[in-house]
């Protein structure tokens, strides 16, 4: 019955801690605590807290990495689309050329609530996203993000995405529909042979992974998590699944190399 106020006091016990541990004149004995203490409370942000608004949790450095022809396509599609325009290009010789080399990241923090890639940190890399255009759910993971400095895509990240099939059973996943986007979405244990290529904008939030039978089991429930980032209007938020593929869907073992 005292949640809010536990809730309170941890988070007030933090920030006074984070105060003394920024004065000059604490002793070098006390920094193998600091060191932990700032690993503690960057390890995880939910947006749950308006501190996490502008957190931007500690990251490695980006790596260089030259997208493949399909996913440099891809990306050249999707800001065209974007900005309701022609003027990207692959080719070479135009002003509006938009690079492949392209920086990748482990993570980035999206409104206080960290999404990271698969390799990087795969409890984070499942979410619930929207593609340009599409007002459609769709349920995957981040197989890879990275950003560019082409034009008007400067300082936006992207993120390349393999799709978790849906189940195609409607009374099964009328079970969880029929709670609008609260009630999650149904899928199997297996993504797509296609990814697709989506702005960080387009990241709806995370959601919880839960087998149903067993730990393998061919099938999970997709229960969204933390701050969800939109507004829905339950009636119209739906889940069709890749049967719904458009130009933004490649093969995904050609999706990029380094």
């Amino acid at each position: 019955g005292e949640l809010e106020a536990t809730f309170t006091i941890a988070i007030c016990r933090s920030s006074n801690l984070q105060s003394i541990l920024d004065r000059n004149d604490i002793t070098s004995d006390a920094r193998p605590l600091i060191e932990a203490f700032t690993k503690v409370a960057n390890e995880d942000h939910r947006g749950t807290c308006l501190a996490d608004e502008t957190h931007h949790p500690p990251t490695k450095p980006p790596k260089a990495l030259c997208l493949s022809d399909d996913v440099h396509q891809l990306l050249v599609s999707l800001l065209n689309r974007r900005y309701q325009t022609r003027r990207f290009t692959t080719i070479h010789n135009s002003p509006w050329f938009v690079q492949p080399a392209v920086l990748k990241l482990d993570k980035l923090s999206i409104r206080g609530v960290i999404y990271a890639s698969a390799e990087s940190l795969p409890r984070d890399s499942n979410i619930i996203f929207r593609k340009p255009g599409d007002p459609t759910l769709w349920v995957g993971k981040i197989k890879t993000i990275f950003s560019s400095t082409n034009h008007e895509a400067a300082e936006i990240a992207y993120l390349v995405m393999e799709e978790w099939l849906p189940v195609m059973d409607p009374a099964a996943q009328q079970t969880y529909q029929q709670f609008g986007f609260a009630g999650g979405f149904l899928c199997q244990n297996r993504t797509t042979e296609t990814a697709s290529v989506i702005e960080n904008c387009d990241v709806v939030c995370h959601f919880a992974k839960t087998f149903l039978g067993q730990r393998n089991g061919e099938t999970f429930h997709a229960l969204p998590l933390d701050k969800v980032r939109e507004f829905f209007c339950f009636a119209s938020a739906s889940y069709h699944g890749p049967q719904m593929l458009d130009s933004y869907t490649i093969p995904l073992e050609r999706n990029f190399h380094s």
